[in-house]
């Protein structure tokens, strides 16, 4: 369940603390199923029920691994989108 790239921006974004340097596998799988059961939680907040970590799992990757972009987008939207996924602007 847990990659490294997806979870550190999934924290980065959420502003979530990340998992101590000096923890064992446990420790960060620990902390990984944590922040999946947040989503849960904030999804249900915004009446966006999750059957299970799977689906918040899906969440997670959706929002950290989908680079597409919309062809109505205006140029600063393209911008701030590739910011947010941590990309460099394309000149």
């Amino acid at each position: 369940m847990y990659r490294s790239q997806a979870f550190h921006l999934g924290f980065k974004l959420t502003d979530f603390p990340r998992p101590p340097q000096d923890g064992d596998e446990l420790v960060i799988y620990q902390h990984a199923v944590a922040f999946i059961d947040r989503i849960i939680e904030e999804a249900a907040l915004r009446d966006l029920p999750l059957r299970d970590r799977l689906d918040a799992q899906g969440i997670l990757w959706c929002v950290t691994k989908w680079g597409g972009v919309k062809e109505e987008w205006s140029a600063d939207e393209i911008r701030d989108f590739q910011r947010y996924l941590g990309k460099p602007s394309a000149k």
